[in-house]
């Protein structure tokens, strides 16, 4: 019997289903200064792999070589928020737990924070992240509804994450430089009418409808028309436009 239950506590760790478990030894840099983070984590044996931001929260992921350990450090508000354990792949090592290797999301991009424990779950994830970060199509092939919602999240996750890599770019194809106007948004609409001239547009017409004022701006050397809609002397609306008269 003993044999057996040693035998079960083996297995249970080498599935990795203890990943996200707090590391009590480092549960003492809780509530500490970030400023120090990167010290006491040394001194614990842990160096640092790579850091992720999300909304306000920064991930900090750190790799023990000795014991083969990876922590994740969430920081807020200049202070440590939490310290648990996650995978190896989190810290760039090859993961023990036979997950899908596919782009290796991170556990902050699932809903609670955490890696699923049940590999099969967390691979339909893998599966629907990496789709939705490289702009596959939606291609949902799992049977079982833990994996159909698994991929689904994971797609969502991966589609976000990709908007985020990609927030520089315009969305505009070819070979001119481009000036960005979309931060125009809820401006005073002289303002930003003196701010677009400043940027380089012309004002190519303009008018009203509905209680809204559009005015439709040119720019030669970029090559852009946009739109903006104005109501009650305010910008609501920036968009790009194919109606400019030049």
């Amino acid at each position: 019997m003993k044999t057996k239950f040693n035998l079960l506590i083996l297995i249970l760790l080498s599935t990795g289903l203890n990943a996200q478990d707090k590391i009590q030894e480092l549960q003492s840099l809780v509530d500490m200064k970030a400023t120090y983070l990167d010290q006491e984590m040394s001194k614990n044996g842990y160096y640092h792999i790579k850091s992720q931001k999300s909304d306000d929260d920064i991930y900090e992921y750190w790799w023990n070589s000795n014991k083969k350990k990876c922590a994740c450090t969430r920081v807020s508000d200049g202070r440590v928020q939490s310290v648990v354990g996650t995978l190896p792949a989190d810290c760039n090592k090859t993961n023990t737990a036979n997950r899908t290797d596919y782009s290796r999301h991170s556990n902050y991009h699932h809903d609670n924070g955490h890696h699923s424990s049940n590999n099969d779950e967390d691979n339909a994830f893998e599966r629907g992240y990496n789709d939705g970060q490289y702009h596959k199509n939606f291609h949902n092939i799992y049977s079982s509804n833990i994996e159909i919602n698994a991929y689904s999240r994971g797609y969502t996750a991966g589609s976000k994450q990709r908007n985020h890599n990609t927030s520089y770019h315009s969305g505009r194809a070819g070979n001119h430089p481009h000036v960005k106007v979309d931060d125009l948004n809820n401006w005073l609409a002289s303002s930003a009418y003196d701010e677009l001239k400043a940027r380089g547009f012309e004002l190519s017409k303009q008018h009203d409808s509905n209680g809204r004022h559009y005015k439709y701006w040119w720019n030669d050397k970029t090559r852009q028309c946009i739109r903006t809609t104005a109501v009650n002397d305010n910008i609501v609306k920036v968009e790009n436009s194919g109606d400019c008269v030049f």
